[in-house]
């Protein structure tokens, strides 16, 4: 025989389970629609570009726009300060 209250949090924790996938679904679609856009048409505004040039053979640019999550800012500038001078 099965426990009522286990079973019952159980079916309460695979609801919520459920219910924060669906949520997480949502918000991954939303973010890949955002992406796919272009900045300019979708009206963005440029907060900050930072650009390095290395050996004067190589350029790097990021953009950051006013609606760049702090993850975007980490990553791009990771992704700029990241590149070594000899590579």
């Amino acid at each position: 025989m099965r426990n009522p209250v286990t079973y019952r949090i159980r079916r309460l924790r695979e609801q919520a389970g459920k219910a924060a996938n669906a949520r997480w679904n949502r918000e991954r679609e939303k973010q890949s629609r955002l992406d796919a856009l272009d900045p300019v048409r979708v009206g963005g505004k440029i907060v900050e570009r930072l650009v390095r040039i290395i050996g004067e053979e190589r350029v790097i640019e990021r953009t950051f726009y006013q609606f760049d999550r702090p993850c975007d800012w980490k990553r791009k500038r990771r992704e700029i300060f990241a590149v070594r001078i000899g590579a």
